[in-house]
């Protein structure tokens, strides 16, 4: 039967996106609409990707400029935001743009790096994080835990690096994302950046549900 009247259409995000998406559970019929932009909902799999590109760069001990990654993304999106027709500096088309844009193609550009000021060349680690982090977590034998992010996202804020003047880059993760992963998953004092990769890829594959790619 149709209805007469029109119900309230809500727009909420993270916390109030949660909320919505569990009242949307139980009474289907409330609203015509919920938007629920950012709900940030999985925290255990958003914690793992998140923490992944510093986790990554410590294993391979691979650390780029963030103008470099910064460089890649702009050069992502200039390839691929046009590739739906609207010209709005947007990647929408996000799997035809993998498939067309090559980022290790890249390697030896020259760039004006904001950062330093000066021009500097796109490095093999660059590519090598920037992939890894639009891949997302692998397990030892390669098993995909979890989403990466989209091309075209900012990745200076995941895999953030500080550099010293003599050119010596290290990590520099998200302090938060560790400390919700030691108080929510591990629940000691542990240093993330000393696990093991066995022993912490078998602890994420007990307390993350992969999903099914």
């Amino acid at each position: 039967m149709a209805r007469n009247r029109l119900l309230p259409i809500v727009m909420v995000v993270l916390k109030g996106g949660r909320q919505c998406l569990v009242l949307a559970q139980h009474y289907p019929a409330t609203y015509d609409a919920i938007i629920a932009t950012a709900p940030a909902i999985h925290w255990a799999g958003l914690y793992l990707s998140q923490s992944w590109p510093a986790f990554f760069m410590q294993m391979t001990d691979q650390y780029p400029y963030l103008c470099e990654l910064q460089e890649l993304t702009s050069l992502a999106i200039a390839a691929c935001h046009g590739l739906d027709v609207v010209m709005n500096c947007l990647i929408a088309e996000t799997q035809q743009c993998l498939a067309v844009f090559d980022p290790f193609a890249l390697v030896g550009s020259a760039f004006k790096c904001a950062q330093t000021g000066t021009m500097k060349i796109i490095s093999n680690a660059a590519t090598t994080v920037a992939n890894a982090s639009l891949t997302g977590p692998l397990s030892s034998s390669c098993k995909k835990l979890w989403y990466g992010a989209d091309i075209g996202t900012d990745l200076s804020d995941t895999s953030r690096t500080t550099c010293s003047t003599n050119g010596t880059c290290g990590v520099n993760p998200i302090n938060a994302m560790a400390t919700l992963y030691v108080g929510f998953v591990l629940r000691d004092d542990f240093v993330v950046r000393m696990q093991p990769y066995m022993a912490k890829i078998k602890l994420e594959l007990t307390t993350v549900r992969a999903p099914t790619f």
